[in-house]
């Protein structure tokens, strides 16, 4: 009795893992609707009802309720009474102003791009051959370069990425033995300019696609480093 009753709540579980992992995809787009509308810069002040945010995001009030009500379930936003939310720890990661943010990730993973390559992974698995580029007849990077929207928000995601562990590079590794530093697809420089800025003595080199050193210019992460002529 007791060994069938252990097998029938593992069961159980297994079935309730599963099905949160197919219905993951809801969790992603509902942060990915979220992040662009920046529903979390809206609440950073404060809590808000959803007609106020609606308003400010020009959205439909019903229907960013059910969002923020299905972000709530699993943690993202608080409904802290009737129809009025507020941040959570993990809702203050989709802000834009916060060290660690993961906004831009957020927005890049949930758009059409991505969403639509993995939405053909089956395709990539029979074939061997990138989604991305069956759908859009050309590389990923190939698009960024015609779409510049496109690519200053792929560097952006990868940028919120490398911000989880740039500070942790730069304080951890030894670079006392080392002059200069290159950065091969290094996006618009978040990694090297926190590296040059922790160890005054090195000079670094950003090597990327001639559009994305362009886009690199014009960012904050390198801007003092490129003028004093540390970095190329």
């Amino acid at each position: 009795m007791y060994k069938s009753h252990s097998v029938g709540h593992a069961y159980k579980a297994s079935v309730e893992s599963l099905l949160q992992m197919i219905n993951a995809p809801w969790v992603s787009q509902c942060i990915y609707a979220a992040a662009k509308l920046g529903i979390a810069d809206l609440l950073k002040d404060g809590s808000k009802q959803t007609h106020e945010l609606a308003a400010l995001t020009e959205t439909h009030e019903p229907s960013l309720y059910r969002v923020l009500r299905a972000l709530a379930s699993v943690g993202i936003f608080s409904e802290i009474e009737p129809r009025c939310f507020e941040l959570t720890p993990i809702a203050q990661l989709l802000r834009s102003d916060v060290p660690d943010s993961l906004r831009a990730f957020a927005v890049y993973s949930g758009g059409d791009l991505k969403y639509q390559s993995w939405g053909k992974v089956l395709y990539s698995v029979k074939t061997g051959k990138p989604a991305f580029d069956h759908i859009f007849n050309m590389s990923p990077f190939d698009y960024f370069e015609q779409d510049s929207t496109a690519g200053r928000d792929f560097d952006d995601a990868m940028t919120s990425l490398s911000n989880q562990s740039a500070s942790a590079i730069a304080a951890t590794y030894d670079f006392s033995k080392i002059k200069s530093i290159v950065n091969v697809g290094g996006g618009n420089g978040m990694l090297l300019g926190t590296i040059l800025k922790a160890n005054p003595h090195l000079k670094g080199i950003l090597f990327d696609l001639p559009e994305v050193i362009e886009r690199a210019k014009d960012s904050q992460y390198l801007t003092t480093e490129i003028s004093s002529g540390r970095c190329q």
